[in-house]
């Protein structure tokens, strides 16, 4: 399991190296548990870029469902909703 130290190690470079203003890194440990650092953001702003994250990742699964390339679940679902809608 990764220690938070080299964890928040990365999430500097991961910044500094991008020239970003803020970088959060999130792991799943192979135990399950999760760990998250930040660099150069507050609380308040890490929630920000967590819940336009989540955004994100939700449109473009959107997008891949709608473009046939997600997994079979996925298109079941969207088939469904599909007829439902019509």
């Amino acid at each position: 399991m990764a220690d938070t130290e080299t964890i928040s190690t990365l999430a500097v470079k991961i910044r500094q190296n991008l020239k970003g203003q803020a970088a959060i890194v999130i792991i799943q440990h192979h135990n399950g548990s999760i760990s998250m650092v930040a660099d150069g953001c507050n609380h308040a702003q890490a929630n920000s870029m967590l819940s336009l994250g989540i955004h994100l990742n939700l449109k473009q699964h959107d997008e891949q469902v709608l473009a046939g390339a997600a997994g079979q679940d996925a298109q079941t679902l969207a088939q469904e909703i599909e007829v439902l809608n019509a």
